[in-house]
């Protein structure tokens, strides 16, 4: 038996995707037999405050679900003033109250 390897334009055409889509991005992680996941820092940019980097963790969880990511990782770092992110299990009470399915999980930086 012959076997075929797919590349990414034939799993999108399978799927009829684009991979912006959530849904088309959730069958191509199938067709793959992929899980993805998302390590966020919740890093504070130049000119804007601290409470707008945790906004936008929160809002990256709920987009990474909605693309059917599979986990979505909170760092752990202190020290650092342009990462925010030193209490990830507030945070990730915070992200399993804005999300359904997409696992959480928490990660420390050790440098």
């Amino acid at each position: 038996m012959e076997r075929r390897s797919r590349t990414i334009g034939d799993l999108r055409r399978t799927v009829g995707a684009n991979v912006h889509d959530g849904a088309a991005a959730r069958a191509l992680c199938q067709a793959c037999n992929m899980l993805l996941s998302i390590l966020d820092q919740s890093v504070a940019l130049a000119g804007r405050g601290e409470d707008e980097a945790i906004r936008d963790t929160l809002a990256l969880a709920e987009h990474a679900e909605s693309l059917g990511y599979a986990r979505f990782w909170l760092s752990e770092h202190h020290g650092l003033p342009s990462i925010v992110g030193s209490a990830p299990e507030i945070l990730m009470a915070a992200v399993a109250a804005r999300t359904r399915r997409i696992r959480i999980g928490s990660a420390g930086v050790m440098l």
